[in-house]
């Protein structure tokens, strides 16, 4: 989509064209410096990326703060490279990103729960079963925030996702 479009643009302006190994090539980099790309004073390693001193809206500020200490260890590299890109190449708000690291994490956790220990082993299966606990667990508003974050999530790790976007479309539809 259009904005997936921008956003690849935005990244291949800070770090050349937009390919696996540039994406590896500038996280790792960013890990081994310990420094971030942005105009705040946070590092890579710190396990709590707070805004809420830089806020210029009235938004809660546990909606400004990203606490990676609740991430699984596992994981806690992949979800910090993931708010790092939306960060520096979307428009995304970072009290959405916030949103999104909460539906991340708990799917994550739930992943390693399930002894899924790296993002490409995740199955369909676990993934059906995850989306479906959610629908009929949670409101359809926070059901649809989920399954978004969830998907663009694992989009930004390039996975095959076909079957996700074709199992979503058919939630989609029911509704």
């Amino acid at each position: 989509n259009s904005e997936q479009k921008e956003a690849l643009n935005k990244f291949a302006e800070v770090c050349g064209e937009d390919t696996y190994e540039t994406r590896k090539s500038f996280f790792d980099t960013i890990e081994k410096t310990n420094t971030l790309p942005l105009n705040k004073p946070f590092y890579y390693s710190d396990n709590l990326w707070d805004f809420s001193p830089y806020k210029t809206v009235n938004v809660e500020n546990h909606s400004l703060k990203f606490n990676f200490d609740v991430c699984d260890n596992t994981y806690k590299k992949y979800v910090k490279n993931y708010i790092l890109f939306k960060l520096i190449a979307t428009n995304t708000k970072i009290q959405s990103l916030c949103a999104n690291f909460y539906h991340i994490n708990s799917f994550l956790r739930a992943s390693v729960d399930k002894h899924y220990y790296d993002i490409q082993d995740i199955s369909d299966g676990f993934l059906d079963e995850y989306i479906t606990n959610i629908q009929n667990t949670t409101s359809y508003s926070n059901f649809q925030l989920a399954q978004c974050a969830i998907k663009d999530f694992l989009n930004f790790y390039s996975l095959i996702i076909a079957q996700i976007i074709l199992f979503c479309n058919t939630l989609l539809t029911i509704f």
